[in-house]
This record gives C-alpha cells, structure tokens and sequence, in this order.
C-alpha cells in the first residue's frame, strides 16, 4: 500500500498510515518521481520504520535532505542569467547540461544534453526554439 502526504509550507511532513495486519513492512521515502527536487536535494534512501509503527502508536521523524553534491555549481551557473530566463528555468529544473553543443558562427541553434534525463533543449538568441524527449542514456 502506498501512502502520500504533502510538505507543508514550514516543512513539516505529516502522514497518516493505517496498520495493515500481519507482518508488512514499513518504509518513508522522501522522494515521488516528478515532484522531488533533485537539482537541489540528493535523492535520499528509503528509510526502514517497521520496528516502530509496530512498538509505538505515534511517531515522530526528523529528517534533513542533504543537499545534491552539484547543488553549489548549479547555483554559480544560475548567476550568469536572468532569474526567469528560459535557460535559467531549464537550469533549475535539470541541473547543469551534460554536453554543450554551440555552433562557432552562431547561425545554428545551441543545443544542450541531458542524456541521464532524455530530454534535448535548443536555444538560439536566448529563447527555447526545440525541446525533444528520448529514451534516457547513461553513459
């Protein structure tokens, strides 16, 4: 059975888990697929809880996200555009390109990678002109 709860704007997490009968286990995961900030927090392991939902009827966790190893990088990088730019946006949502590609004349479109996320971006004079998806590569 999955469980989902919603960071509040302090960020507290509460969750509600019923106590299924028998001997499941129980784990917290502070990581959803499409809502985890990865870019800015290292994805954290599942964390084992059995042994305490089983012993107490309230439990109470801190826990901190550390954050990504690239996190400082991303950050410097942010700096050389404006905050709502669209490479700024695209910064912020995948982290810093994998690959780079600029033609020298500037005639063609810059390109960059992200192969670990299939995804493809063009720029050219500043704006997004392509956005391609693809199978994810990791390399």
């Amino acid at each position: 059975m999955l469980v989902l709860g919603v960071t509040a704007s302090d960020g507290t997490f509460r969750v509600v888990i019923p106590v299924q009968p028998g001997k499941p286990k129980y784990y917290l995961s502070f990581f959803e697929q499409g809502r985890f900030d990865d870019v800015r927090f290292a994805r954290p392991i599942r964390i084992d809880i059995t042994r305490r939902v089983n012993a107490e009827k309230f439990i109470l966790y801190d826990h901190q996200l550390a954050f990504h190893g690239a996190w400082p990088n991303v950050q410097e990088t942010l700096k050389a555009y404006p905050k709502k730019s669209p490479r700024a946006r695209v910064i912020r949502r995948y982290g810093i390109a994998e690959e780079f590609r600029k033609d020298k004349d500037g005639k063609k479109p810059e390109v960059w990678w992200y192969y670990s996320k299939g995804k493809r971006f063009d720029f050219k004079d500043g704006k997004v002109v392509s956005e391609k998806s693809f199978t994810p590569v990791f390399k």
